[in-house]
């Protein structure tokens, strides 16, 4: 079926036929360390005390960052002689606003088009000669991208990224000590929320991407599938219409008896890896929120993104008024829906053209199911082995029709 996704969005809220239900997991609170003599109801008091506090300082911090977002908001609009923005209005850079980071806002007058930029953060380790930064930024030249911009987080970075064609900001971030144990490629991940605030800050949009995604078209224009009505707008990491835009997911408890089945919304991650984020108040609101908490806790960036952005307000969390948007999933694709689903759905369509028989005169290349019209953006997020399979969608996508066959479906 290739990028046609008719036949199954009709099943939009239908559970994936793979699905079986399970019990939801059940919500986890910081407990206090127990002493082994204590009794259960000490045990139970210290937690409560515990996930109140807890609940209380996230409450704080949440609320401080409201406060600082609506201050944004009120003095964007004095500085621009308007009138007051609400939380999903964006602003537009104004000098007013370059004083505070001039360097930056120096770099973007200078980079960006049409108040946009293409954003990637990245140090020196994938920026050798051929690396992953170098395949990431070419691609981009390609698209006719001109208002990229790499983030590059040391001098080998900044160079990579200039011989390459695009623009270089040149960063100094140490990575958090509460992101120690993540790993460098997560630690590195982590930073990129206050990078693009600052962005945000000065009035441009970010669209940010990691640098193990092939940019195949201009994702600024018109036809590529970016929508620019909501405050963020990411990637899915779900595989089908179900899991990327939302399905009803169902409980089943039979000792409930007549009420054993329970319906719930599931809805699969948003990939911190490619998102769109606008220069509203609500959009810088969220970047500030997750980087606090990617500085002060040992999270995975993408989880705290996901919580952020999607949980509502209860008595554990202060609202977070942020509209979202997923991106059209065969647009913006990640690597397990061209693995295990395009590329068979390709070889499929060119076994019964075959078997129809098509011949040397009737096959056109306009008519031709291989190659196919390839997505906006193609992030391989799915699989560890990164760079070869860039390097082998760019053959594939390039009408190599055997660029795929050495790699599995998964990682093995």
């Amino acid at each position: 079926m290739g990028r046609g996704e008719a036949g199954v969005v009709g099943a939009l809220f239908a559970r994936p036929p793979h699905h079986h239900p399970t019990h939801p997991p059940q919500l986890q609170l910081d407990a206090a360390p127990t002493a082994p003599p204590a009794s259960d109801a000490a045990v139970a008091a210290a937690r409560a005390e515990a996930a109140a506090a807890a609940a209380d300082a996230a409450a704080a911090r949440r609320a401080a960052s409201l406060a600082a977002a609506d201050a944004e908001a009120a003095r964007i609009a004095a500085a621009g002689g308007g009138p007051p923005l609400d939380r999903h209005t964006p602003w537009e850079p104004l000098p007013e606003r370059d004083v505070g980071d001039p360097e930056l806002a120096a770099l973007l007058r200078r980079v960006a088009v049409g108040g946009e930029v293409l954003a990637a953060v990245s140090d020196g380790r994938l920026a050798g000669p051929g690396g992953m930064l170098t395949t990431w930024a070419t691609t981009v030249v390609r698209a006719n991208v001109s208002n990229a911009l790499v983030i590059a987080l040391d001098d080998v970075a900044a160079a990579a990224a200039s011989a390459a064609g695009v623009a270089a900001w040149r960063v100094d971030a140490p990575l958090p000590a509460s992101q120690a144990a993540a790993g460098a490629n997560h630690a590195t991940s982590s930073l990129k929320f206050g990078l693009v605030a600052r962005i945000l800050s000065l009035g441009y949009a970010v669209l940010l991407s990691d640098v193990d995604i092939i940019t195949f078209s201009n994702p600024f224009d018109p036809s590529s599938g970016l929508a620019r009505d909501a405050d963020v707008a990411a990637m899915s990491d779900g595989f089908d219409p179900p899991t990327a835009y939302g399905y009803d997911d169902v409980h089943d408890d039979a000792g409930m008896g007549w009420a054993r089945y329970a319906h719930s919304t599931r809805v699969f991650a948003l990939n911190s890896g490619l998102f769109y984020a606008r220069p509203t108040p609500a959009g810088l609101d969220l970047m500030q929120r997750v980087a606090h908490r990617c500085a002060t806790e040992a999270g995975w960036d993408q989880a705290l993104f996901n919580e952020e952005a999607l949980r509502p307000a209860s008595p554990l969390r202060a609202p977070t008024p942020t509209s979202v948007r997923i991106l059209a999933l065969d647009r913006f694709m990640n690597s397990k829906v061209l693995f295990t689903r395009v590329r068979h759905e390709v070889a499929s369509a060119v076994r019964d053209a075959a078997s129809a028989g098509a011949g040397a005169g009737d096959a056109t290349p306009s008519s031709s199911p291989f190659p196919p019209a390839p997505p906006t953006m193609l992030h391989v997020n799915y699989h560890p082995d990164k760079h070869p399979r860039m390097l082998a969608a760019l053959a594939w996508y390039g009408g190599d029709a055997g660029a795929l066959d050495a790699f599995p479906d998964g990682s093995e």
